[in-house]
């Protein structure tokens, strides 16, 4: 995680870290309003389509328990699916994101846009069936693709992670199942609170950091690993949260 300094001239002090529990933010009513609002955390333009999503039902039609904390859309077509964790991450959060990511690969366009005029009417936004199926299809460079949404990419956020999910997620990774890791870390500076995201895996391969010769194809590929770096930055914000509530309910 980021070390945070204030500066005053020729001198850094160094910031000391606290943490969401400790300042009595919530997962659902903090952190998910964090990254609904700044969606640039979880990559490249990211659409948020719905969050606290929990309309499922099993064949025999009895409604699941199962809370998606927020899905995205990607310029690729891809759906992002979103874990968020205010602590460390339980030991088995990855199976939540995968669990989530088989869900949401039935979604077909029609079951999207339902959900994100849904969610635009709980945020107080009235917006029409056809125009949030419209907003989908332009968000997407290219054609829709069906087969597409069947492959989700997953997102966990948390405040750390165990080793049994780093090596888990690893394996995944190298299975071609795609997941990130993005910590999130937060400070005290002068009386406000500072939040920070950093995506700690997948890490940067080794060409991003090398020259190569300039051929055609290493141009190519320097460009979408421009492309791709752009969306591991780290992420700060500040944070305003008066009045806080440190004993609201459903902090899951």
């Amino acid at each position: 995680m980021d070390h945070l300094f204030t500066v005053s001239g020729a001198t850094a002090m160094p910031v000391s870290p606290t943490g969401l529990a400790a300042e009595g933010l919530l997962e659902r009513r903090h952190l998910q309003e964090w990254v609904i609002g700044n969606p640039q955390i979880l990559g490249e333009s990211v659409l948020v389509i719905t969050a606290e999503f929990d309309r499922w039902a099993d064949t025999d039609g009895i409604p699941a328990r199962d809370r998606l904390d927020v899905l995205g859309l990607d310029a690729t077509g891809r759906l992002v699916v979103v874990e968020l964790k205010r602590g460390t991450a339980d030991r088995d959060v990855h199976l939540q994101a995968i669990t989530y990511a088989a869900l949401v690969s039935r979604f077909d366009l029609g079951t999207l846009a339902q959900a994100h005029r849904d969610f635009l009417a709980g945020r107080g936004q009235d917006v029409g069936l056809e125009a949030c199926r419209q907003r989908l299809l332009d968000h997407v460079d290219g054609e829709w693709s069906p087969e597409l949404l069947q492959r989700p990419r997953q997102v966990i956020i948390a405040a750390g992670f165990p080793k049994q999910v780093t090596h888990t997620v690893v394996w995944l990774s190298e299975m071609n199942l795609d997941i990130d890791l993005v910590q999130v870390g937060l400070w005290k500076v002068e009386g406000h609170l500072v939040a920070g995201f950093t995506k700690v895996y997948p890490t940067p391969e080794v060409e991003e950091f090398t020259l190569a010769p300039a051929r055609d194809e290493a141009k190519a590929a320097a460009k979408k690993l421009e492309e791709r770096s752009r969306a591991r930055n780290a992420v700060h914000i500040l944070v305003e949260t008066p009045g806080c509530c440190r004993t609201e309910p459903g902090c899951g």
